[in-house]
């Protein structure tokens, strides 16, 4: 099954892998409560700037959802 992508506008940077950060909120909604991911599943991130994100779902909140930043690919 592919990984769910998701755009986060400016927030995505080599100097943001390891960090935490929290989706925006149209992308927390589809994540959570119509993809239904977990905390620990993997999704993909990207920014528009070229390549991807692989990060890992740390926190679900009743509006929100925070991410890890893993890796770049």
């Amino acid at each position: 099954m592919a990984k769910a992508r998701f755009f986060v506008e400016g927030a995505l940077g080599q100097s943001t892998i390891g960090a935490e950060l929290e989706l925006p909120d149209a992308a927390a909604h589809h994540a959570v409560r119509v993809l239904r991911l977990a905390v620990g599943d993997v999704l993909m991130l990207f920014d528009g700037s070229g390549g991807e994100y692989t990060a890992t779902l740390v926190d679900t909140a009743k509006r929100g959802a925070r991410v890890r930043i893993d890796r770049f690919e």
